[in-house]
């Protein structure tokens, strides 16, 4: 089992690593054979899992729109996927049960998404992808002949993203509790108070329509 560390913390049960780089690019790398042990023992492989998750995308979609067999899809992935990286992901689709798949770089994906609900674009957008851990940066120039397409490489920041907001305001608060006579969110202070780190997500989110918020840990 793996353990997510930040800042000499641990989340248990994850397979999400932030010490660093290194490690961001981990996530991505669906080449890796993570393992996870399931509630029954059983270990099964990051591929696995991913394959397990479009199973259950395939179904529900199924389900809502009273389709038989939904055998078309696209999937975006990050810009910086090695052809193996998109060859593992088309596996895991295929294992799925679909068989005509499309791989869309994920800043591509947004600007075609932006222009499908908007339909106003112009030939040259700049994209940004602020995910739970990276921030990346792409420039995309739509071309009326050729479609849409990345002039340059994009550039990333690994250590920006919005699970580093909620580590923030985590650790902001439990200062501020701890200066108040409050203990601290966890006894031990190797791991994280998983319920006050949802808390803190929520409240993030909160922040992004309204000025100001009430905040009690539990």
């Amino acid at each position: 089992q793996r353990y997510a560390v930040r800042q000499n913390r641990c989340l248990s049960g994850t397979v999400r690593n932030y010490g660093d780089e290194t490690a961001e690019e981990d996530e991505k790398d669906l080449s890796k054979e993570y393992c996870v042990s399931l509630p029954n023992g059983e270990l099964v492989s990051s591929q696995q899992v991913v394959a397990e998750i479009f199973k259950y995308l395939k179904r529900t979609a199924e389900r809502g729109c009273s389709c038989t067999n939904i055998h078309r899809v696209s999937l975006t992935h990050p810009v910086d996927f090695s052809e193996e990286q998109k060859n593992l992901l088309k596996l895991a689709a295929t294992t799925a049960g679909f068989s005509e798949i499309q791989l869309l770089p994920e800043p591509i994906a947004a600007a075609k998404g932006y222009f499908a609900t908007s339909g106003i674009l112009g030939q040259n957008i700049l994209v940004f992808d602020l995910g739970a851990g990276t921030l990346d940066l792409s420039f995309v120039h739509q071309d009326p002949h050729h479609g849409y397409h990345l002039p340059v490489l994009p550039l990333g920041k690994f250590d920006c993203g919005g699970d580093d907001f909620d580590q923030l305001l985590y650790d902001y608060l439990e200062k501020v509790y701890v200066s108040q006579g409050e203990p601290t969110f966890c006894d031990n202070v190797d791991f994280i108070n998983l319920s006050v780190m949802l808390q803190c997500r929520m409240a993030k989110e909160k922040l992004s329509r309204n000025e100001e918020i009430r905040f009690k840990a539990s």
